[in-house]
């Protein structure tokens, strides 16, 4: 979980709920070993899917950002990807 928030620049209760949910649809599994909670994606599709999105947040984003209709959460800038920069994170 502290990898994914640093990774989305969220903060870890946020990082926490987001993947609770996700894992309540389905859509991650989880395994605790310990005092860890270990998360996984329940359907390598979504690995395609997200890739896609990734790679059109890269093509728009920065006319995302620029659009005067978007109020961003306040006191945070976008995400790199979303600013139409590639985030440089491993895959």
């Amino acid at each position: 979980m502290t990898e994914v928030a640093a990774a989305t620049e969220l903060s870890q209760p946020n990082t926490s709920a987001h993947l609770a949910c996700l894992g309540d649809c389905g859509l991650v599994t989880r395994e605790r070993r310990g005092k860890f909670v270990y998360y996984a994606l329940a359907d390598k599709r979504v690995v395609q899917m997200l890739e896609d999105a990734d790679g059109m947040l890269g093509e728009i984003g920065a006319r995302v950002a620029r659009c005067a209709r978007y109020e961003g959460p306040v006191g945070r800038s976008l995400p790199a990807h979303a600013r139409g920069r590639r985030s440089g994170r491993a895959r």
